[in-house]
């Protein structure tokens, strides 16, 4: 839609993560809305912001009916915001009020303090029939382990479905920097910290081979170069990335860790998610606690 001051924002649903699941495909591009907004008649973007989020994504969806996020309905308000109604099915439709300077900024951060709205932490199980798969929340936040009146998230596995997953959008950016601050528990077993530039399903395995940038963290905490995590140790893991370089670097604790090449294609308008993952292969009750996160973008130029 344009806006008085001539911007245009564009609203959509990603329809990249449609995985199938034993033979049967998996219908999930209605989790999430994002905007992007433009100040030169649609020639570069910015933003890639998720402005709604499924109210009800961490529960099986109905096996018939639509669903989601999807056919948002905008009008501009007299001072240049946006009203939006969207989100289909019982439970999900709601009114939005969105600022299009919030589509501008290039930071953000997240300490758990307002709970799991802003993740995707939902992971689906059993067999998929008819584009339809049986849902549950993974991840969780619980009591932080030495800051009273703190939560953390904790990512594992917790049984024999799939090891939990953790999804965070920010504002979208060619380079830039994530930093987690987070703990690895004593016996965790492996954990993945990935860089897309697209909504992905939190535990999706097959969707993540189109993620830009991915670290592994083995079983025993060795990095990518040999470097290992000691176990009940806070750190910051620091992903600095340039598409334009085709890199990123990862430091922890302000220390070169690793070296991580772009696994797929540059033309991506900027990385705006993150993805942490359990990628224990049996039970896992461990994993990590996940204390903050913060990206920075930068002020990019059209």
């Amino acid at each position: 839609m344009r806006l008085p001051d001539k911007r245009i924002v564009l609203f959509w649903n990603n329809a990249e993560d449609v995985s199938p699941v034993d033979g049967q495909g998996i219908y999930s591009n209605r989790d999430a809305l994002h905007a992007a907004i433009s100040s030169n008649e649609g020639k570069t973007w910015r933003g890639y912001r998720e402005i709604y989020r499924d109210p009800l994504r961490n529960q099986s969806p109905p096996k018939t009916g639509d669903r989601g996020t999807a056919y948002p309905y905008p009008t501009a308000t007299h001072d240049g915001k946006i009203l939006l109604i969207s989100g289909q099915g019982e439970g999900r439709r709601n009114i939005l009020l969105v600022d299009p300077d919030w589509l501008e900024e290039s930071r953000q951060e997240d300490d758990f303090s307002n709970g799991l709205d802003g993740w995707s932490v939902f992971k689906a199980f059993g067999p998929a029939a008819n584009w339809w798969r049986d849902r549950v929340q993974g991840a969780t936040l619980v009591a932080h382990p030495t800051k009273q009146n703190a939560k953390v998230l904790h990512v594992c596995r917790p049984d024999q479905k799939d090891g939990d997953g953790a999804v965070w959008n920010f504002p979208a950016g060619r380079r830039g920097e994530i930093a987690v601050r987070f703990q690895r528990q004593p016996g965790a077993h492996g954990v993945s910290l990935a860089l897309a530039d697209r909504f992905i399903q939190p535990t999706d395995a097959i969707g993540e081979k189109n993620v830009l940038f991915r670290l592994s963290i083995a079983d025993d905490g060795r990095l990518a170069d040999g470097v290992v995590l000691e176990p009940g140790r806070w750190v910051t893991l620091s992903l600095q990335w340039d598409l334009d370089k085709r890199s990123c670097v990862v430091l922890l604790d302000g220390q070169h860790a690793a070296d991580l090449p772009l696994s797929n294609s540059d033309d991506s308008p900027g990385v705006s998610y993150l993805r942490l993952r359990s990628t224990a292969e049996t039970p896992d009750l461990a994993g990590i606690f996940v204390e903050s996160v913060r990206a920075d973008v930068g002020r990019r130029q059209e």
